[in-house]
């Protein structure tokens, strides 16, 4: 469902999708990886709305809210816990040549237990490495300048918060329950902030 009008504009999605023989992730008794599928059917919810707001003929906001609600089996499947609850916020400023894009990204915490995380930070430790994914910002930011009509420059970067999970959680690093040493234990970014520069040329 959507409404367009001179200023506003706003998209409502509601979706229920159910997956037969979904593939998924194990391991052999001795630890080597097994693509296998499920034998149980998968299903997720989401829904999502979608704003953006013309402040001026420049000038444009916006936002969108997301939900997931995945049920056990689809749990189950994934090698790496998904966003269950995101919020982006952007603002879009066009001025003659000049062209920047701003974004922030929240995304919710997460309950690992749910999607089965076990590790350990050393091996024989008995203390788990904490299942609990706390929820975190990213911005974005690009500035684009069009000095022709073919060629644009642009800069940006790219997580400016500089939150990575390895600085404010866990190491994607650990040793599972039978003692065999992993690097699958994510959740968040694990690319800090970064900066970039390039150009569009278009023949």
């Amino acid at each position: 469902m959507s409404f367009e009008g001179e200023r506003l504009n706003s998209t409502l999605s509601l979706a229920f999708t159910e997956v037969d023989n979904l593939a998924a992730l194990s391991e052999t008794e001795d630890g080597v990886p097994l693509l296998t599928q499920m034998q149980e059917s998968a299903s997720v919810g989401a829904a999502d709305i979608t704003l953006g707001y013309a402040l001026t003929e420049n000038l444009t906001i916006g936002g969108t809210l997301e939900t997931y609600d995945y049920d056990d089996v689809f749990r189950e499947s994934f090698a790496i816990a998904p966003v269950e609850q995101r919020a982006l916020f952007n603002l879009d400023y066009k001025a003659d040549y000049w062209m920047l894009y701003a974004s922030a990204t929240w995304v919710g915490s997460r309950d690992l237990d749910e999607f089965g995380y076990e590790g350990f930070n050393q091996l024989g430790d008995s203390t788990l490495k904490s299942t609990s994914a706390d929820a975190y910002w990213t911005v974005d930011l690009k500035l684009t300048f069009d000095v022709t009509e073919n060629l644009s420059l642009y800069l940006g970067g790219n997580n400016l918060t500089d939150y990575t999970q390895v600085e404010e959680g866990e190491s994607p690093l650990f040793w599972d329950a039978s003692g065999a040493y992993d690097v699958a234990y994510i959740y968040g970014p694990l690319r800090g902030r970064e900066y970039y520069l390039g150009f569009d040329w278009n023949l």
